[in-house]
């Protein structure tokens, strides 16, 4: 039985276009030399081109149209499925992560802003050291009675440096406008209020390659602190940076 078809193109098959177009050679040189399944099915065949070799891609027999041969002839290599592959879209920006603002900081405004900037920016500018003599006389005595009074009972001295950072931590302490550090974020300026005075400490140490560096511990929460108190922090943190 055959049926009336119009010129078949090659994307009408499937990828066993090669072995239609084999049969259909074979066919055309000799109709006996294919089974009577292809000699129907190429009774009334019209191939818009002429048959491909064995190595040409194109689709095969629609099942309803005719046979559909089988083969166990591997396909080519051009034949087989590819894995897909997306570009990846580029042109779209990634998106942008959220600023995560701290609770103490406060952004600054207008002329204060302004200000921010210029000191932020005067970092860069050669500045120069201006000093100032003041009298230390009571500074000094009230130190050596201090320290007289240590080395009677428990031992121990008292350096200027203890009382100059213990004079600085108190004045920060009574004073909370001055608690305060600059930063910038998202490039807009910031203050942020520190709710404690650390005072940092330079010690200078020596490295095993004789060497040395300067390392700065901070003693925590000073205006927290009685005189004592901020006297043994200092000595304990001295003592466990050198042993470091």
């Amino acid at each position: 039985m055959t049926s009336s078809r119009e010129a078949a193109a090659p994307e009408d098959f499937g990828p066993n276009v090669w072995i239609v177009d084999q049969m259909y050679r074979k066919f055309l040189e000799s109709p006996d030399s294919v089974s009577e399944s292809w000699q129907e099915f190429f009774e009334d065949y019209h191939p818009q081109s002429a048959p491909r070799s064995s190595s040409g891609v194109a689709p095969g027999p629609d099942g309803g149209n005719g046979p559909t041969p089988t083969s166990t002839k591997p396909e080519p290599e051009q034949a087989r499925a590819q894995p897909a592959y997306v570009e990846p879209d580029r042109s779209r920006p990634e998106p942008e992560r959220a600023t995560v603002i701290p609770d103490n900081a406060t952004q600054l405004r207008g002329i204060t802003a302004t200000i921010a900037r210029r000191m932020d920016e005067s970092l860069t500018v050669p500045t120069a050291t201006s000093v100032r003599a003041v009298p230390s006389k009571l500074l000094e005595v009230n130190r050596l009675i201090i320290n007289n009074q240590l080395k009677r009972l428990h031992g121990g001295k008292v350096s200027f440096t203890h009382l100059i950072g213990w004079a600085v931590a108190r004045a920060l302490a009574g004073m909370p406008s001055m608690r305060v550090s600059y930063t910038e974020i998202d490039g807009k300026p910031y203050i942020v209020e520190h709710e404690h005075v650390n005072l940092g400490l330079a010690v200078d140490l020596p490295r095993p390659d004789g060497t040395r560096v300067l390392v700065v511990p901070n003693i925590k929460a000073t205006d927290t602190m009685d005189f004592k108190s901020f006297w043994m922090a200092y000595e304990d943190v001295i003592l466990r940076t050198r042993n470091s």
